[in-house]
């Protein structure tokens, strides 16, 4: 199996500067699964996956070989697998896997190494160390409503 940390720091070699920055990579034999995003973790237009696409193929191919590369968004459930990652989510809600059980809250914060998650009412600090699985969780409010931010999430459409 291939090493998914020297191709993830191959490929933000190659895309640095560029739009969009590797956001998450998930190898399996035979395939590779690239998700793409901007630095605010918003999700990166079909013009720009296009783009930026060539270049993530190119990078897979030249580490792992002849390869099925998919490149897309990570979706409204992201994995956060850097605490830039967390830092650009901030409001939202998550669950986390840490030595010791899962939580789920709002992510209010991230100071220094640690993530500031609202549990219950109650901010509870968590070392990014101790963090196994982090994700940010999405669910339809009762009244209809989703619980994005319409400006974040890129609809000002009025719904």
């Amino acid at each position: 199996m291939a090493d998914s940390h020297a191709l993830w720091t191959a490929l933000d070699e190659r895309l640095a500067g560029a739009a969009l920055q590797v956001a998450d990579l998930v190898v399996r034999p035979g395939s590779v699964a690239v998700f793409v995003e901007h630095d605010d973790a918003s999700a990166p237009s079909l013009d720009e996956l296009e783009q930026v696409s060539r270049d993530v193929v190119t990078v897979v191919r030249s580490e792992l070989g002849d390869v099925a590369v998919e490149v897309s968004s990570p979706g409204l459930e992201r994995r956060l697998r850097r605490i830039e990652q967390a830092r650009a989510v901030l409001g939202r809600s998550v669950a986390i896997r840490r030595e010791g059980g899962r939580l789920g809250g709002v992510l209010v914060g991230v100071e220094g190494d640690e993530l500031i998650v609202e549990v219950d009412g109650e901010p509870q600090r968590i070392a990014w160390g101790e963090v196994r699985e982090a994700q940010t969780t999405w669910s339809l409010g009762t009244d209809g409503a989703d619980e994005l931010d319409p400006e974040r999430s890129g609809r000002n459409d009025g719904r």
